[in-house]
């Protein structure tokens, strides 16, 4: 498959999964990281897992229309957090929940809000939140987040609307659980009378990514008949996955008094 980010460049230049597909996509990536924020332990409760790190980069789209969640390098579950043990911030900042760079840990709607920024750049095929680290910062505190639909008027209402819940600023405002936000897609993609499989999904992957798969697949059958003659730069531009900068992690700062957040318009 290809990371939503290639998905993201070929709309760029023009070849552009409809909204609905997108929608899909959206739709099956909440249900899977939903499915990682129940996970449980041997005990049979409930590990907090949170992912910390979702995104573009991450969010991984198979020929077969189905969606992956990958790269749980950062995720942690609540019961690893201590007290007075010092965080790290975890994920890429243009992708971080307000509540996190006030110095909370995060829990799964940290998540649900990484997801929504996603979302709105794919229904936008812009950054949402970009430029110095101060600034971005200063966005995701402070700023107005634009509806997709006032970007680009073709995005549906029940999409622009499920978006900009899961970017309320109050986390007691957005979606509570990724569940709930995938819930709504499936619903409004039911009323659309948008295909309840993947099945578009995997059309636009098949006839979008055809030259680059054939290119991977070749290269897979030459590296295993000749093992030894495969170049090294060829496999990694084949099976690169591009992603955007990752800052290094910085210390979490301490807490400051803040006045009651209030949600985006």
């Amino acid at each position: 498959g290809e990371p939503l980010l290639s998905l993201l460049r070929a709309g760029k230049e023009g070849k552009t999964i409809e909204h609905a597909g997108m929608a899909r996509v959206f739709a099956d990536c909440a249900t899977g990281l939903h499915a990682a924020h129940e996970l449980t332990g041997l005990d049979g409760k409930r590990l907090g897992l949170v992912h910390h790190d979702v995104s573009p980069g991450n969010i991984m789209v198979l020929f077969s229309g189905q969606v992956k969640l990958l790269d749980f390098g950062v995720a942690a579950a609540g019961s690893v957090e201590r007290s007075g043990e010092k965080r790290m911030m975890k994920g890429k900042l243009g992708y971080m929940a307000p509540e996190k760079l006030r110095g909370q840990p995060g829990d799964a709607r940290a998540d649900i809000y990484s997801l929504g920024v996603a979302f709105w750049e794919a229904m936008t095929l812009r950054r949402l939140f970009r430029g110095e680290d101060k600034a971005v910062s200063s966005a995701i505190l402070e700023g107005v987040v634009p509806p997709p639909k006032s970007i680009v008027a073709t995005v549906p209402d029940a999409i622009d609307r499920i978006i900009m819940k899961a970017l309320e600023r109050d986390p007691e405002r957005r979606y509570q659980t990724a569940r709930d936000l995938a819930g709504d897609l499936d619903d409004a993609l039911s009323k659309s009378g948008y295909s309840r499989t993947s099945d578009p999904v995997a059309a636009y992957m098949e006839t979008t990514f055809a030259t680059r798969r054939a290119q991977r697949q070749a290269l897979v059958r030459d590296v295993v008949a000749n093992p030894r003659s495969a170049a090294p730069e060829a496999l990694a531009e084949l099976f690169h996955q591009p992603s955007l900068p990752n800052p290094a992690p910085v210390p979490t700062p301490r807490p400051v008094p803040q006045p009651a957040p209030s949600g985006l318009a």
